[in-house]
């Protein structure tokens, strides 16, 4: 087919000249086809058209909608990753807020049963390590005779 039409069909560039002897009869465009009960459907066709014109859609860019949906499928893909994340660094903060306040509540209650320090010094320790979760944290791990000279120095500066 490409031989005789040529590789661009509409302008016939690379087409094979059969010559004269091929060619039959050319079809004027215009010219009457008189085909058996065509003329019945081609006016069934032509009402139903004429019906459904007023409720014609208007042309959209095929290209156009296709990106906006996958704009929108994008979004809500996006929202969803997004609320999902906030749940579970809220969930993580909550987690590691508590344990740290039940730490310093450990830390607090252990203070207060220090023996040789004052009120004055029980309070400004308890200040300071409320505050300060790693003071708090070494302070824990710290052994009995080693927390109140770790009060005194954080304390002092």
């Amino acid at each position: 087919m490409c031989k005789i039409f040529g590789k661009d069909r509409a302008i016939g560039n690379g087409a094979i000249d059969l010559g004269q002897k091929y060619v039959i009869k050319e079809t004027q465009r215009n010219s009457h086809i008189d085909v058996e009960g065509l003329e019945d459907i081609v006016e069934e066709t032509q009402q139903t058209s004429s019906v459904n014109s007023t409720c014609r859609r208007p042309k959209t860019d095929d290209a156009k909608s296709y990106y906006k949906l996958t704009m929108k499928d994008m979004n809500d893909t996006f929202k969803e990753v997004s609320d999902k994340l906030t749940k579970t660094t809220y969930n993580i903060g909550r987690k590691e807020n508590k344990e740290t306040c039940d730490m310093i509540d450990k830390v607090i209650e252990n203070i207060q049963h220090m023996p040789n320090i004052n009120v004055k010094q029980r309070i400004k320790a308890i200040d300071i390590f409320s505050k300060d979760q790693f003071h708090a944290r070494s302070f824990f791990k710290t052994m009995e005779e080693e927390k109140i000279c770790y009060m005194e120095m954080i304390a002092n500066g």
